[in-house]
């Protein structure tokens, strides 16, 4: 089985830090100030200006790559799906997706991920609706969505603790974010029927505006339309589990710098090694922005067809279950998410249990079978539970390797092993 690929590694929260002020002020300092001086000082100025800006872009496409991610580790026992509670299973709809560079600036799109949105299982719509906000694209007050996630991450809620948005500690204490949780805007009507913002109003991608449509007169058009108004639309925030498929561009550029860092151990064994190292990164500093520019343009987004099993894409009202590593993302406000999602699996949405206990039962068959698939991570970094290996040892059996048809091109098991050759 394929899975989608997860290049970025996660930080327990004992080891979470946001990146420093002060690197980031020098930094960008030196960026302006070389800039400058290099009108006055015969390209010496420009030299050091793009040298500060390619450490300036290494250290912030770090924290992207490999710290902004904590790890979330689930105590329920209702779904571990391996790496102590890190890798979780949940079920729901499809909100809505986001392609890559929705909602994003030109500079945000440095991160080049696709993203689905799910409504955790089970739920009732009416009861997020009921809290609706009216005719109004404002945001919405916090109050609003405070009631809408109560409803959805209590207790009683079977997958409840996976939206929970609260910080693990130390990073709580410390005050440094504010958890917010993730929301999609969804329209209902007085039917009951509901359908996702973005597939009624239309996508933004954040280009200040340019490019998107003019959502306050889509909305106004979509009310006022005759045979929508008689069924009184409403708009109303639902909480949902962010998943995130991963692209490579954050990777890509990093590893261009990485590869004009002269950063080996040698250049940490004495002063003269420091300094020769750091001479040699400022003077191939404009080959390194050169080769992070190629970088971004050719990166490869991210995409939900290598999860979905039997490939194709999902959509908005899917119904699926999810497989991936269950993480806060400490590069927002803040929010859980699956960040990266490996797998997802279409269901048919009247084979989900609608009542508490049927759907925990329902959960817990998909959770074991789902723990046993082996994951086609780097062998040795994440070893394969007993499980996992046994599938995997299986799945490897010459009589499980036919093409066309085990009649035509399979074989028999060779229980006796006398006779290896079938």
């Amino acid at each position: 089985m394929s899975e989608g690929p997860q290049y970025t590694t996660c930080v327990e929260a004992a080891d979470f830090s946001t990146p420093s002020t002060a690197i980031l002020a020098t930094l960008g300092a030196l960026t302006v100030v070389g800039g400058i001086a290099a009108l006055f000082s015969a390209g010496i100025g420009a030299l050091i200006a793009i040298a500060s800006l390619v450490q300036l872009l290494r250290y912030v496409l770090d924290f992207m790559l490999n710290g902004k991610l904590i790890c979330l580790h689930r105590t329920s026992a209702d779904c571990n799906c391996g790496d102590a509670g890190n890798t979780i299973c949940a079920i729901g709809e499809v909100a809505d997706t986001e392609d890559v560079g929705e909602d994003k600036n030109p500079i945000a799109d440095v991160d080049n991920d696709y993203g689905m949105n799910v409504i955790l299982a089970p739920f009732n719509m009416r009861g997020f609706a009921s809290n609706n906000v009216g005719l109004s694209t404002a945001a919405f007050p916090d109050a609003v969505k405070d009631k809408n996630y109560i409803i959805a991450a209590a207790t009683t809620q079977p997958q409840g603790d996976l939206l929970h948005r609260e910080l693990p500690p130390p990073v709580a204490a410390e005050g440094d974010l504010k958890g917010t949780g993730y929301f999609r805007t969804m329209i209902g009507v007085d039917s009951g029927e509901y359908h996702a913002w973005t597939e009624i109003i239309g996508r933004d991608y954040g280009w200040f505006g340019i490019v998107g449509p003019d959502q306050k007169k889509q909305w106004s058009d979509y009310v006022l339309d005759p045979k929508n108004a008689v069924q009184h639309p409403k708009r109303f925030p639902v909480p949902v589990l962010h998943c995130e498929f991963e692209g490579t561009r954050i990777r890509d550029m990093l590893d261009a710098i990485e590869a004009f860092s002269f950063g080996g151990k040698w250049c940490k064994s004495n002063w003269f090694t420091r300094a020769l190292c750091t001479v040699l990164q400022t003077i191939f500093a404009p080959l390194a922005l050169i080769a992070v520019g190629i970088a971004w343009a050719a990166a490869k987004g991210g995409a939900d067809t290598d999860a979905v099993v039997g490939g194709g894409h999902v959509a908005s009202k899917d119904w699926v279950v999810v497989r991936g590593r269950w993480a806060y993302d400490g590069g927002h406000s803040g929010w859980s998410e699956v960040h990266a999602t490996r797998i997802v699996q279409k269901v048919n949405s009247y084979d989900v249990p609608t009542d508490v206990l049927g759907f925990r039962a329902y959960q817990k068959r998909w959770c074991e079978r789902l723990s046993e698939v082996p994951h086609v991570d780097v062998p040795g970094v994440h070893p394969l539970t007993p499980e996992q290996q046994a599938v995997a040892d299986n799945q490897g059996a010459p009589e499980h390797q036919w093409v066309l048809h085990p009649e035509i091109d399979g074989c028999e098991p060779d229980d006796s092993h006398n006779n290896p050759i079938k």
